[in-house]
């Protein structure tokens, strides 16, 4: 009876350590691209689960585009290839190899998104949406929404994917079967300018099915399976892409300062953005939310800001200029990287509250930069260059999961061994 006590101890132990071992190898080789959207994930958070604190700014690699057409925003897959739009959508390799280039029929206006399979949506100037294999940027599929897509695709449950035009008209298409699911027509808000409709953010979406997106006809909008449920007035064309936060609060940039927006449609808090002459800027950039709860964002008065979820003040960072459109990444470390007009990069400390490293792209940066799976930090700049941040690495958490992935294996191993052998005796 002892033996067999200590065998089955034995056996839970193999079989404990085969299970931390699955779990380690899953959180390792997540199904889940690194950054399959401008926002990160379809919450808009612009939170990577990666490491980035041994990035310290060592240039890995720059790629320069010839034509000097702005770089948008990139995304990364799971295999660590880089997905950026200039007029032309390119891919890289994680060592800055270009695999392959895809224009469309006319150019390329919108950032990338990703499936959950690897392919590759993209918006172009002649209003269709492009779905290109990943492997060698073929066309796979297309569907014409009619009007140039600036609006940075997202794909959501049961494989549908969300965008706007500048047609006013907000999509969700079915991936699988590739036709319209469902289509919301922006009422004309302006008798004298019909068209000033365009949808350019990126879409969230909450657990319930509820999308939110912005536009130029100053609002925020909820629609859930194409039916408007409510519309927010923000004063200003509206760039900036929304995020939620865990309670379903939603923010977003305004015409002076940061909204915090109910699910219902009400404003929870405003935190406006001025100066000591009290004159007010507005909030193009995106929020990010980090896993405190703590909202990040650039503004048109040269700060970086954070602020406390219930929209009091944590601390501001000055540039040069203004950031315009590039909003925060946050590393699983906590750092905060962003761009700015003034031509810098930056990555900041959140706890020292100070630059941790900068580099001076020598021309302004409206892109919002992605965290590849080993941590290197991707953005470009306006005179179409891409650049690959890195650093050295010490010694990572990656190394004990090996340790112990190989240990749980000569563990269960050594259980079975034993088990069989208690068997024949």
């Amino acid at each position: 009876m002892r033996q067999k006590g200590k065998l089955t101890v034995v056996f839970v132990i193999g079989l404990l350590l085969i299970s931390i071992l699955v779990v380690g190898t899953t959180s390792l080789e997540a199904s889940d691209h690194p950054w399959p959207y401008v926002g990160q994930n379809t919450r808009g958070t612009r939170r990577s689960p990666y490491d980035t604190s041994h990035v310290d700014g060592t240039l890995k690699w720059m790629y320069n585009h010839t034509i000097p057409f702005s770089m948008l925003s990139p995304v990364v897959d799971s295999n660590g290839n880089v997905y950026i739009s200039s007029s032309i959508l390119f891919a890289f390799n994680s060592e800055g190899e270009r695999l392959w280039n895809f224009t469309g029929d006319l150019s390329v206006s919108s950032s990338p998104g990703l499936g959950p399979d690897g392919t590759v949506y993209v918006g172009g100037s002649d209003g269709v949406l492009y779905a290109l294999n990943p492997n060698d940027g073929t066309e796979e599929w297309r569907f014409d929404a009619g009007s140039k897509i600036r609006s940075s695709p997202i794909v959501g449950r049961r494989n549908t994917i969300y965008f706007g035009t500048d047609g006013g008209d907000f999509f969700a298409l079915d991936g699988l079967t590739r036709t319209m699911k469902w289509n919301n027509s922006l009422p004309p808000s302006d008798p004298e300018d019909p068209t000033r409709r365009d949808i350019v953010t990126s879409p969230v979406i909450e657990d319930d099915g509820t999308v939110y997106f912005g536009s130029f006809d100053n609002h925020l909008y909820a629609v859930n399976e194409g039916e408007l449920i409510w519309r927010y007035n923000l004063g200003q064309q509206v760039w900036s892409s929304p995020s939620l936060a865990d309670d379903g609060t939603i923010y977003v940039g305004g015409i002076d300062g940061l909204y915090a927006i109910n699910p219902d449609g009400s404003k929870q808090w405003i935190y406006q953005v001025e100066d000591r002459e009290g004159n007010l800027y507005g909030v193009m950039s995106s929020p990010a939310i980090g896993e405190d709860g703590t909202i990040y964002f650039g503004a048109q008065d040269n700060s970086t800001y954070a602020l406390y979820s219930d929209g009091s003040f944590k601390w501001n960072l000055m540039t040069d200029s203004y950031i315009h459109l590039s909003s925060p990444a946050i590393g699983a470390d906590g750092t905060i990287y962003i761009g700015s007009f003034d031509t810098v990069f930056y990555a900041i400390d959140e706890d020292k509250m100070e630059v941790k490293w900068y580099y001076n792209t020598t021309t302004g940066i409206d892109s919002s930069p992605a965290i590849g799976p080993d941590g290197t930090v991707y953005v470009g700049n306006n005179h179409g260059n891409l650049y690959a941040f890195t650093g050295s690495e010490d010694e990572t958490d990656i190394n004990w999961y090996i340790i112990g992935g190989v240990v749980g294996i000569v563990a269960a191993v050594a259980a079975v061994f034993i088990f069989k052998k208690q068997q024949k005796t």
